[in-house]
């Protein structure tokens, strides 16, 4: 499995993890854990950790996880959604990709280099402006 999904009791964040070669599928089993944590824990708040993920995915695959898996699985729009960049050029362009689809869909997400400034920003804290891919 190349994810995991967790959520801390204390921040009230689910995190997943996405590791080494990423497919489409990866991405979706990954999101629909981490959407059966935010119903079982009653959180809107999601990390998504890419950093050490090559993604091997098509724009259609991230396009479909917004517009059609987060509202599938009633995902609410009021959730945050962190994504911490990964190294490469490709993947900050998947990601932001990613994130544009999101936001012209109105879900709320932030790219971040930094755990604690995305920590910091699920909770409502966050000061500084969020990275750019």
């Amino acid at each position: 499995m190349a994810w995991s999904a967790d959520y801390d009791d204390a921040s009230r964040i689910i995190t997943v993890t996405y590791r080494g070669a990423t497919v489409g599928a990866d991405l979706r089993a990954g999101s629909s854990a981490a959407i059966a944590l935010s119903k079982t824990h009653g959180s809107s708040r999601y990390l998504i950790n890419v950093t050490e993920a090559t993604l091997s995915v098509a724009a259609i695959e991230l396009f479909n996880l917004p517009v059609k898996q987060f509202l599938a699985e009633h995902v609410d729009r009021a959730s945050r959604l962190a994504v911490l960049l990964p190294a490469t050029a490709k993947e900050r362009d998947l990601v932001a990709f990613f994130e544009t689809v999101c936001l012209n869909y109105g879900w709320l997400v932030q790219l971040f280099e930094d755990r604690g400034e995305a920590h910091r920003w699920l909770r409502g804290e966050a000061a500084t402006p969020p990275a750019t891919a």
